[in-house]
């Protein structure tokens, strides 16, 4: 009796263990399989061929690379593979440069490209360690594809393949068996929670006939026996520039943005194997969601799907008495609030409809149509307009890989100028057709970061400041926005008169302003030909423009004060001590210091911000006020300063 017990009761703990470590088993399975929330996405583009006349595949790949970082996907989460020997291929007629259009309009090798392996880096077992995430040591997290279990991937592919293989670089080959244990290795390590495959090749449907892992879905350019084609020939470059396939990809995402709604069930449906000449084959046999239900943004473009916090926004957050005319400002320092009293009603911009995630670096109001408009660090811009009580945004795409630092309104607030740290100016304006808002890069790029953007009265000429050590003057002039191109005070250059007498070409050049001083912050347009611009530097700087409309800068508006240690002190201790005070004070570093460089100025610490002391409808601002760093804030008059007023 007394052994059966004991066998009995050793079988019932057996089976309790036994129950005990098959539950946590059970229930992590389910909720790693169910709850996980998408949080990210990731995209893996990898041409896999090279020499000259495959430039359509390095076309295709660097086409996907524009799209998806066009629709939100940063390049910190882009992989890029290409063999990388196009654009400087001798054979090349536009050095540095590839086009997928005959229209030679958009360059995809430009500066913003981030190649993560190029040339013989383009392997096989490169291309499985990205997958698997099975990296040496020495291989940086810029090339490592960082994903998790709320990742969203699409790993795209292009060149020659056939019969369950992919050719890499016509010296070895990715079998189908491979790519589907990377898939399966992937899934195990809990790399992602969706996969989307889209390849571009020959029989590209077989590439995925071994795949077995849940949520993965897959489409190929043409079915197993059948060719993917090239769509057409550039007779400039003197090769095919795009594949059929990729192409169709291309002009379905390219009249959508990262908020529409678009699925991937449209995208599927949208290849006709009319125009493929090949039959676009999708599988989703292992993808559990119905296709109308996924939008393509969910690959494709970026997470939108943020969550404010007030802690974060110190700078917006306020709460708003009934009464509209009494204002209480929170102070993140003390528990304490103050109130302002103010004529104007003003909305707090927190809460739900507050849509940026980083800092905001820039806001700007125009007055006339009661709109603000802000750009931020997550390289975004919202439109304000006010509906009733509420403040409503509208997303305005920059179309930029580096942060927002500044903006301002036109003076006819149709459109306004954003200045980044991608080295370059946005100027956007609203499509009443489309009803959208429009982002156009002005080309000509600074070396640095802008800074600060002005603009000039006739709503055209825009001024900027970057960290480079240049102010530089562009035309902003844009058709169906602006009703004047000239303005009769300011002198161009004539390239061609037409026979007529009638029409007449005008180049209109980029005018840059070097200075040998410290970097601006901010400019302001005194006049048609003068511009104060201030900064790191600690002083205004004018910069003027001559009869021919060239400018240049002429001198620092305030009086720099040389200080010397003074002799008060009657000592030699004391006059060490001034020394020293001196050096602090007015940045003084010896004797033999360049005066022109030391302080002594009317502001002591950089300048942050320059505003127009002006009455509404005065095309001239005499007046203005400069803000520091040092606390102060300077109101300067420039009729004073007898030798400006040419400039007036």
């Amino acid at each position: 009796m007394d052994s059966s017990f004991k066998s009995a009761a050793l079988l019932i703990s057996i089976n309790l263990l036994f129950f005990c470590n098959a539950i946590p088993s059970l229930a992590f399975g389910s909720s790693s399989a169910t709850t996980t929330m998408h949080t990210n996405n990731w995209a893996v583009l990898v041409c896999t061929s090279r020499f000259w006349f495959n430039y359509r595949h390095m076309a295709n790949t660097l086409s996907l690379y524009r799209t998806v970082k066009r629709l939100g996907i940063p390049d910190e989460r882009i992989i890029l593979m290409l063999a990388d020997d196009m654009a400087c291929n001798a054979r090349n007629k536009y050095p540095a440069q590839v086009f997928n259009n005959e229209n030679h309009r958009l360059n995809l090798y430009g500066d913003n490209v981030e190649v993560d392996y190029r040339g013989y880096e383009v392997t096989v077992e490169n291309f499985l360690r990205v997958l698997t995430g099975r990296h040496e040591m020495a291989v940086p997290r810029s090339k490592r594809l960082l994903s998790d279990e709320g990742s969203h991937i699409l790993l795209y592919m292009t060149g020659h393949g056939g019969d369950e293989f992919l050719k890499f670089q016509d010296s070895e080959e990715l079998q189908s068996h491979d790519l589907a244990d990377a898939v399966k290795q992937m899934k195990e390590k809990r790399r992602f929670k969706e996969l989307l495959i889209m390849v571009d090749t020959c029989q590209a449907a077989t590439l995925f006939s071994q795949l077995q892992s849940p949520g993965v879905l897959a489409i190929g350019s043409s079915m197993k026996g059948e060719n993917s084609y090239s769509h057409h020939l550039d007779s400039d470059v003197g090769v095919s520039v795009v594949d059929r396939f990729t192409f169709y990809t291309l002009a379905f995402f390219e009249r959508r943005n990262m908020y529409d709604n678009s699925s991937l069930s449209s995208l599927f449906s949208s290849y006709n194997p009319n125009l493929l000449m090949s039959t676009a084959y999708y599988r989703t046999d292992l993808y559990s969601r119905p296709l109308e239900e996924v939008p393509v943004t969910n690959f494709f473009g970026s997470v939108m799907e943020m969550i404010h916090t007030d802690s974060a926004y110190r700078a917006f957050s306020g709460k708003f008495s009934k009464s509209k005319s009494e204002i209480s400002l929170d102070q993140p320092d003390e528990d304490k609030q103050r109130s302002l009293k103010s004529s104007d009603v003003l909305q707090e911009l927190t809460g739900p409809n507050m849509t940026h995630d980083q800092i905001v670096s820039g806001v700007d109001w125009c007055k006339s149509s009661n709109r603000i408009v802000t750009v931020s660090h997550d390289r975004n811009s919202y439109v304000w307009n006010q509906e009733t009580t509420e403040w409503v945004p509208t997303l305005v795409i920059l179309r930029l890989n580096r942060a927002a630092l500044c903006v301002q309104w036109s003076p006819k607030e149709n459109k306004f100028a954003v200045g980044s740290g991608a080295k370059t100016v946005c100027i956007c304006y609203y499509e009443q057709e489309n009803n959208w808002w429009v982002s156009k890069l002005i080309r000509k790029r600074h070396e640095s970061s802008v800074t600060s953007v002005a603009w000039h009265p006739n709503n055209i000429l825009l001024a900027t400041t970057s960290t480079d050590g240049k102010c530089r003057v562009f035309s902003t002039f844009i058709k169906g926005v602006d009703t004047s191109k000239l303005c009769s005070s300011i002198s161009h250059f004539v390239g061609h008169l037409a026979s007529s007498g009638l029409q007449v070409a005008i180049p209109l050049p980029m005018l840059s302003v070097a200075f040998r001083d410290l970097p601006l912050r901010d400019v302001l347009f005194i006049s048609e030909r003068m511009v104060i611009g201030v900064g790191f530097d600690c002083n205004p700087m004018v910069f003027t423009a001559d009869e021919r409309g060239l400018w240049s800068f002429l001198r620092f508006l305030d009086e720099r004060k040389i200080v010397t240690s003074s002799s008060r002190y009657g000592s030699q201790f004391s006059e060490t001590f001034g020394k020293f005070y001196s050096q602090s004070k007015y940045g003084m570093s010896n004797d033999t210091s360049e005066p022109s460089r030391r302080r002594g100025t009317s502001h002591e610490n950089c300048i942050s911000s320059i505003v127009a002391m002006k009455k509404a409808g005065d095309s001239i601002s005499t007046r203005f006020s400069t803000s520091g760093l040092d606390g102060k804030v300077v109101i300067w008059d420039l009729k004073s300063q007898e030798d400006l007023s040419e400039y007036f």
